[in-house]
């Protein structure tokens, strides 16, 4: 199963405040979402990320 994914980055968020967005659909399930935050986690560490590890989930209304 696969996600779009895009970069949000300067000048649309602060300098140095780049995301990754991730658009899921209906047809993902919790197996998919806990594998690609073990990923982003993994990454972060891995980068010397330590402000951000935990996702930040805002939900779409």
């Amino acid at each position: 199963m696969k996600a779009f994914m895009y970069w949000i980055l300067f000048p649309v968020v602060a300098q140095g405040k780049a995301r990754i967005r991730v658009q899921l659909s209906a047809a993902h399930e919790m197996e998919h979402l806990e594998k690609a935050v073990a990923a982003f986690t993994k990454v972060g560490k891995e980068l010397g990320n330590k402000e951000n590890l935990k996702p930040n989930f805002i939900p779409y209304r």
